[in-house]
């Protein structure tokens, strides 16, 4: 548990967000006490996890990420080609990588359903959601 003085300076550590969430921050936490470390490998083994925008940035990076922790990994992308790319090199780079190619455009709310229907058929159960897929339209829309 964090202590008082901990969680003030986790807290202001996010809202600056670039002192948050670079190194300047990660180093800084690791100085804390009681801050947790990070999972072990295959800490994840047996859970499913669905990563939206799995092809880029932020998402080719989470995806990555539960790979190495043992996770069974759901790209999910609007590009077949580009999720298909990604999920072939991660099975290079992570051994024993459990990678399932999954595409759907998410701003089609009827292709969400179906896809969330279909996904329901095939897998138990999902553990972890990292929605993470979105644009930045020029203008806003309602």
């Amino acid at each position: 548990m964090l202590t008082p003085l901990s969680r003030l300076l986790d807290s202001a550590l996010d809202r600056s967000v670039v002192l948050g969430y670079t190194s300047i921050g990660s180093g800084v936490r690791r100085r804390l006490p009681h801050w947790p470390d990070d999972p072990a490998p295959g800490s994840m083994e047996g859970r499913r996890v669905v990563v939206t925008g799995a092809t880029s940035g932020i998402g080719e990076a989470m995806a990555r990420s539960f790979l190495d922790l043992g996770a069974t990994v759901h790209l999910l992308g609007r590009n077949p080609d580009k999720v298909a790319d990604y999920a072939r090199q991660l099975r290079t780079e992570v051994p024993n990588a459990d990678v399932v190619e999954e595409v759907c455009d998410i701003a089609d709310l009827d292709a969400v359903r179906a896809w969330c229907a279909d996904l329901s058929d095939r897998v138990p159960a999902i553990h972890g959601l990292v929605h993470n897929a979105g644009v930045m339209p020029p203008e806003r829309t309602e």
